[in-house]
């Protein structure tokens, strides 16, 4: 129900309103009315926390006022200890609820987070006495608990003194997660009873050092550290926290999580066709964080590939070993276009494949002999494209002297700068003889068109600058020994030669 009011209203219903079931009212403007204590969620009451540690545990109401708890931890006027260590550990599939940290004394808003990924497993530490702590969610669904625990100590993690001879280990290693486990400290030794182990985990991602971990109450020998990617090397420790606050550290050990595919594929930096026809790539090798694990090989595909890449025959692959980063492919049809893919494969498969379309070349300089035959455009029935540079040199091998050539073209549409009319800037045909020294261009689109050439000897010419794509062209060709000038005397007929 959607509510208007000009503050002079002696009640709420006074106040202009809509029907009961209609509202207009989106979550961050709804109130609600009630009874009694407002319960702002359950967060065993949130408030202050001057003990040396505890639990901070919190999960969303059922009222849309239940969306929220808060802390204070510490005293910053009768302080227990200089230091701060909070963790905050969700285990829902989705990013958990969104947490902000203060220093009471500063105001610094030092921390803020909605606890995604490896960060599910959030372990902050704070050189303070006191800070405030907001924990809230905007979601209706959303019935996973957020535990997390403090612990108020003297000095900082780095600093805690080795305890001889205590270790940890590691006895269950996954995709993402580990199992660790360690002795409990004793009053052998050290001279003061245990209230809270913290597990410390320290690793690379995006070239930054990120540190997760657990608090765990003193009854705890092992936990679970999970959210982490496959094949990520984890620096790993346990420091105790005993009843005057002081800290005691373990010894340190290296957790590396299991392989898994690759997450991304190698990112294409180049990939040409040489002067010998050849395809070169180059790429940049998947990065540390999406690799997954140890790169064994990466594979480079190619298929033939017509309108919309789809497969027309010709294809292939060539495998170089994992520390390479550029491959040469020469098995390429002259002319055809190939849908190239470029992958990296780790023990446990392959990962995604990223695509790229380059045209192959014409191969080089073409001698045609029979009496009549056809010649087309790079890839046709498809599109040509890229950098094109095609000769077609007709030279009839006939038992008596040629005296023409005709050449007729149909379908032919070449790709065109729309701001230029020279050909020469623009894709085009050339057609020359051995004597004249000369070409006729032929570009743009053009109807069928005819050609008479006077000489025994033809050299047709297609020039692609690689802007883009074009339709192309078909062309058929007849050696001529009879004097046929009167025959093709019309506006579609050119005389050359």
């Amino acid at each position: 129900m959607d509510f208007s009011c000009d503050g002079h209203e002696s009640a709420l219903l006074d106040c202009r309103h809509e029907d009961y079931y209609d509202h207009h009212c989106h979550e961050g403007n709804t109130v609600g009315v009630v009874c009694g204590d407002i319960e702002m969620a359950d967060c065993d009451g949130g408030g202050t926390r001057t003990d040396i540690s505890g639990p901070l545990y919190f999960r969303r109401g059922s009222k849309p006022q239940e969306m929220e708890c808060k802390w204070t931890i510490g005293d910053e006027d009768n302080p227990i200890g200089d230091n701060l260590i909070i963790s905050m550990n969700y285990n829902g599939d989705d990013c958990g609820p969104h947490v902000n940290i203060w220093d009471s004394s500063s105001g610094e808003h030092f921390y803020s987070d909605d606890l995604c990924e490896y960060r599910k497993f959030a372990l902050i530490e704070r050189s303070s006495t006191q800070v405030d702590i907001t924990v809230e969610t905007h979601r209706h669904d959303e019935d996973i608990p957020l535990n997390g625990y403090y612990a108020i100590v003297n000095g900082n993690i780095e600093s805690a003194p080795l305890v001889g001879g205590w270790d940890v280990s590691a006895i269950n290693v996954t995709k993402e997660c580990f199992h660790i486990q360690w002795s409990k400290l004793t009053l052998s030794e050290i001279d003061q009873p245990i209230r809270v182990y913290v597990l410390v985990v320290t690793f690379t991602k995006h070239h930054q050092l990120q540190v997760i971990g657990r608090i765990v109450p003193s009854n705890t020998s092992s936990t679970w550290i999970c959210g982490l990617s496959p094949y990520r090397k984890c620096q790993v420790k346990v420091v105790a926290v005993d009843e005057s606050a002081q800290l005691h550290k373990s010894s340190e050990t290296f957790v590396t999580t299991e392989q898994d595919v690759p997450s991304r594929a190698p990112y294409f930096e180049r990939h040409e066709i040489d002067e010998a026809g050849c395809l070169q790539v180059k790429w940049e090798p998947i990065s540390e964080d999406d690799r997954n694990g140890e790169i064994l090989w990466y594979t480079i595909t190619y298929v033939a590939a017509c309108f919309d890449g789809q497969a027309i025959g010709h294809e292939g692959n060539v495998t170089v070993d994992g520390a390479s980063d550029n491959a040469t492919v020469c098995d390429l049809r002259p002319g055809l276009k190939y849908r190239i893919g470029l992958s990296g494969t780790t023990s446990e498969g392959t990962g995604p494949i990223d695509h790229r379309d380059v045209y192959a070349s014409c191969g080089g300089e073409r001698t045609l002999t029979e009496i009549n035959g056809t010649i087309q455009s790079p890839n046709k029935p498809c599109s040509y494209g890229g950098k094109q540079n095609c000769l077609w040199s007709i030279t009839p091998d006939t038992i008596s002297p040629t005296k023409w050539i005709w050449v007729w073209f149909i379908d032919f549409r070449l790709r065109y700068d729309h701001d230029s009319s020279n050909c020469r800037r623009n894709d085009w045909v050339g057609i020359s003889t051995v004597d004249s020294g000369s070409e006729t261009l032929l570009c743009r689109y053009l109807e069928q068109v005819t050609v008479l050439i006077q000489s025994s000897h033809v050299n047709i010419g297609f020039n692609a600058w690689a802007h883009g794509e074009g339709d192309g062209f078909s062309a058929s060709y007849q050696a001529v020994q009879n004097d046929i000038t009167s025959m093709y005397d019309d506006d579609k007929t050119c005389l050359a030669g």
